[in-house]
């Protein structure tokens, strides 16, 4: 037999051991594999991972093919890193951000998708959303009907106050002033202000060291105390399409005194003024008014409820706290909230996974977890409503405004307090102020 014929022989039974192989080793592969697991990646800057730690732990008790990664970032430097994240598609799929970053990051985020927040897929997010979170929430989260993010706590400025120098402050002034009817000098120190009347009244008798205030850079939120002031005044912040600052105008949202705002960067001004009755704390203390109130050095300052919690594990004492100071029979209380709100980068490969873990975390059984362990003031509707606890009543009349960066902003106002305090005419101060956010908000995205 031609030697040709063995060959080809041979080359079929080698071709036909190949295919063979191959089937068998694809029917190898074949075989079911096991779940695939997903990785959901979250940014913060102010919680720690074990403050979520339970609320993970259950959530992937119920989706165990899900990996939960929490990488808390330098506050310093969290909003650069995250926009530099995003550009190079490295960036979280849950952002989670203070509240007045939205203005300026609304388009970098992902919408809740329709109906989501209604197990019954009936109810629309927003109304779903503007009945159970405080109105500040939805104010500052819902565009348009649109969700952008969800908190899981509200807070708000708040007064501390130390009544043990209280005491002792009175008892200086009893022995100062014997044999006189101090009857009235004791109901000024028996309780902190409420307004702000009140506390113009408490300074008269206490004098400096009365509250860490006025000041610019010495105080942690001297800009946020400003801008409260303004809004309690009636001050409007911005024009109602959000393209101009309006608060050095004399337009009063609530009453007939006109430039709400001058007066307001003039009052905040007067604590920290030599020679104005108001003078209570130097504008040139290095120390800052946090520093100050630990040591015992300031019977009272304004500060995020939430400070209370720092207090309480440097000194091991809950200091005293309560809601900040009003205008007198004002029919308009207000205070400025502060808060960290969870949302969805556009740049998510797991849009609809980080959706679906944000909304267990801030379901009520949930969101009271976290509130328990971290002390921190509830942002539901159904555990305020009814309360007693003064947190809780302010945080449901505290509000936000459109700010289009909150760096940029205070640094603005602090400028604007030492330029008052170095002499400046208030009111061209205020102009001046404007003229820069007013730039500010015109560069925002629509």
């Amino acid at each position: 037999m031609d030697k040709r014929y063995y060959i080809l022989g041979g080359l079929l039974v080698l071709l036909l051991i190949v295919f063979v192989a191959f089937l068998v080793s694809r029917k190898g592969n074949t075989r079911p594999k096991g779940p695939t697991t997903n990785t959901i990646t979250i940014w913060g800057s102010y919680d720690t991972e074990e403050n979520f730690a339970d609320i993970f732990r259950d959530y992937q008790s119920e989706n165990k093919n899900v990996e939960i990664k929490y990488v808390k970032k330098d506050p310093a430097t969290f909003e650069n890193d995250s926009i530099n994240a995003f550009a190079a598609g490295t960036g979280p799929d849950i952002w989670i951000i203070p509240n007045n970053w939205l203005p300026k990051h609304h388009d970098k985020l992902a919408v809740l998708g329709e109906k989501k927040l209604d197990p019954k897929g009936k109810k629309t997010n927003d109304e779903v959303y503007k009945n159970t979170f405080l109105p500040v929430a939805y104010q500052d989260n819902v565009l348009n009907g649109q969700v952008y993010g969800i908190p899981l706590f509200v807070d708000s400025l708040s007064l501390f106050y130390n009544s043990n120098l209280f005491d002792d402050k009175y008892e200086a002034y009893a022995q100062a002033h014997r044999g006189t009817d101090n009857s009235e000098v004791r109901k000024i120190f028996n309780n902190p202000p409420k307004t702000w009347e009140e506390l113009n009244n408490f300074i008269k008798y206490y004098g400096p060291g009365a509250i860490a205030m006025g000041g610019a850079r010495n105080i942690e939120n001297s800009s946020d105390i400003l801008i409260a002031l303004m809004l309690q005044s009636g001050a409007k912040m911005t024009s109602e399409d959000q393209g101009a600052a309006i608060f050095q105008t004399s337009a009063n949202a609530f009453f007939d005194t006109p430039y709400p705002g001058t007066k307001a960067l003039r009052y905040y001004a007067s604590f920290a003024t030599p020679g104005d009755p108001n003078y209570s704390w130097d504008n040139g203390n290095s120390q800052s008014d946090y520093k100050a109130f630990l040591e015992g050095k300031v019977a009272m300052m304004i500060n995020w409820s939430r400070r209370a919690n720092d207090m309480k594990k440097e000194t091991g004492k809950t200091p005293e706290v309560t809601s900040l100071p009003q205008i007198k029979d004002t029919n308009h209380p207000l205070d400025l909230a502060s808060y960290q709100t969870l949302t969805v980068p556009k740049s998510s490969k797991n849009i609809e996974a980080a959706w679906d873990l944000i909304l267990y975390m801030t379901n009520p059984a949930k969101a009271t977890t976290y509130l328990s362990l971290t002390k921190l003031p509830s942002s539901l509707k159904s555990r305020v409503e009814g309360s007693t606890n003064y947190i809780d009543i302010q945080n449901q009349y505290a509000t936000s405004w459109y700010n289009p960066d909150p760096a940029k902003i205070t640094g603005i106002f602090q400028k604007a307090i030492e330029q008052t305090l170095g002499g400046d005419n208030p009111q061209t101060v205020l102009e001046g102020a404007a003229a820069q956010i007013t730039e500010l908000l015109r560069s925002l995205p629509k």
